[in-house]
């Protein structure tokens, strides 16, 4: 169904950016008219700042730094000031414990946007500071009190665990299952990736290092290491090995893989890269902002994503996407033929063995690589970027029924 614009004057608060999410849904809606303001917490992650996904300042004009929004600082938030920031809007959507302070201030939270820790951690009485046990106690009673009465969540599936949370705690809010359209495409469009080198901080490594290979690997995702019950754990090791074992089956050919130091465990992945013997193949560039990042996706051949657990979103697969590359990783296998059929491509791999012999397809084969990566990009287009905007349109649409002219 083809959606039409946004009703004239809609306006819509975005609470909180983990992940930039907020920051590019509230792009693509205004692209439809929609007027959207973007209040970021105090605790916002330097990295996923607006600044960080973007080569231009416009977003200054319609971003709001909050006082209040943290764990920390929850108690300093009084009803009246929350009042004052977000009433007026048509639609709240938010993350983190936005629902919390909209329950505070008697506002209600129209769309949930989980990004994980504000369904486990920000629920958890026992998560507080012992200095502050108290302050820790309020966030997650309120937080424990305001998600059941979302309107609506919108997350793809996820893991078991997270599933779990949100059955506990939004158990009669409507499931957006589309995709969270969190990389905003126009940004990084291929026919601006010379710009992008030459405003990115390591736009240059990026393109040192694809002028010294015939066959260039970015795996940008943390390096988090630990038993395969841990949801977080990224499967690192099984990406090395399966480096190396590529390195002995495609010979001379030069080949290099990007890694980021980027999670807790870079040191033990340092550690491996020496012991397998690999280290003359490998780059390290240093954790970096998406706006750095993506220059050197758009100059890779392919992408490399997690190879113990199973995601059909996240930042590292849309943001391959969204650069028209490849992703070898690991995807459980789905049951209904047709629902897999409608997943965007992957190379498939969960083990090191795996991991070379598609590592080998793709540097032996580059166009079986571009076509599956232009495939990619055409689902995100479609099925997160259009599909997930048009719920909030919709919504916008319903809410506008019977509103005065």
């Amino acid at each position: 169904m083809s959606i039409p614009a946004a009703p004239a004057r809609s306006r819509v608060a975005f609470i909180g950016n983990m992940n930039n999410n907020h920051f590019a849904m509230a792009r693509y809606l205004r692209d439809r008219g929609v007027d959207c303001t973007l209040f970021l917490f105090p605790d916002e992650i330097s990295h996923f700042h607006p600044r960080s996904d973007t080569y231009s300042l416009d977003f200054q004009s319609w971003t709001r730094q909050l006082p209040w929004g943290s764990r920390r600082t929850f108690l300093n938030a009084r009803a009246d000031d929350i009042r004052v920031e977000l009433e007026g809007f048509d639609l709240r959507v938010g993350c983190g414990l936005a629902p919390a302070l909209c329950g505070r201030a008697g506002l209600s939270l129209d769309v949930f946007v989980p990004y994980g820790g504000d369904l486990i951690e920000e629920t958890r009485y026992s998560n507080g500071s012992i200095r502050a046990p108290y302050v820790s106690f309020a966030a997650s009673f309120a937080q424990r009190r305001a998600l059941p009465l979302v309107f609506a969540v919108h997350s793809p599936p996820l893991i078991a665990s997270y599933e779990r949370a949100l059955r506990k705690h939004c158990p009669l809010a409507r499931r957006w299952s589309e995709g969270v359209p969190m990389v905003y495409a126009p940004e990084y469009a291929r026919d601006r990736l010379a710009m992008m080198i030459e405003r990115s901080h390591w736009g240059h490594e990026f393109q040192r290092i694809r002028e010294s290979c015939t066959f260039m690997v970015v795996a940008h995702g943390r390096h988090v290491w630990g038993p395969h019950s841990d949801p977080s754990v990224k499967g690192n090791d099984i990406l090395l090995a399966g480096w190396s074992l590529f390195l002995k089956q495609i010979g001379s050919l030069p080949v290099k893989l990007v890694l980021l130091e980027y999670g807790r465990d870079v040191p033990r992945s340092r550690q491996l890269v020496r012991q397998l013997g690999i280290e003359s193949s490998v780059e390290w560039l240093p954790m970096m902002l998406r706006k750095d990042l993506m220059p050197g996706l758009l100059l890779a051949d392919a992408v490399a994503g997690e190879f113990v657990h199973s995601w059909d979103c996240g930042g590292v697969i849309y943001e391959a996407l969204v650069a028209q590359k490849p992703i070898i990783m690991h995807r459980a296998k789905v049951a209904d033929a047709k629902e897999s059929s409608a997943l965007f491509p992957v190379f498939q791999a969960s083990a090191s063995e795996e991991v070379a012999s598609q590592l080998l397809v793709l540097a032996k084969e580059p166009e079986i690589g571009r076509a599956a990566g232009k495939v990619g990009y055409d689902w995100y287009i479609e099925n997160v970027a259009c599909r997930g905007t048009d719920r909030y349109l919709e919504l916008l649409l319903t809410r506008s029924v019977g509103r005065p002219a």
